[in-house]
């Protein structure tokens, strides 16, 4: 990954956490009810973000990636580094969503 393209993924994730946060805010403070609405929200933007997080890092791919990724050599694979870039994507978004679905089920039992 680069520089430049790390930073916007820093700055994506981070302008939706913000938005996360104000979201809890904006409906803790016009409902005026129980927290389970809150862990319900709270749930959906942790599974939201989860979602965005996994499209953006494959948006956001450069040329160079993806014809690391297509490219046909003899005797060694290079695809490697892909699967492993591929493998932490998958584990931070499947956390991120495992987050949001647990706070979800806690708000509907509560």
């Amino acid at each position: 990954m680069n520089i430049r393209r790390n930073t916007v993924l820093v700055s994506v994730v981070g302008a939706a956490y913000l938005v996360a946060v104000v979201i809890i805010i904006a409906v803790r403070a016009a409902l005026f009810t129980n927290s389970s609405q809150i862990l319900r929200v709270a749930g959906l933007i942790f599974t939201g973000e989860g979602a965005l997080y996994q499209i953006l890092v494959k948006a956001l791919r450069t040329d160079k990636e993806i014809e690391e990724a297509s490219a046909t050599t003899f005797g060694h694979l290079p695809i490697g580094g892909v699967l492993k870039k591929e493998t932490k994507v998958a584990q931070i978004s499947m956390t991120l969503i495992l987050i949001g679905f647990t706070l979800q089920l806690f708000g509907n039992l509560s």
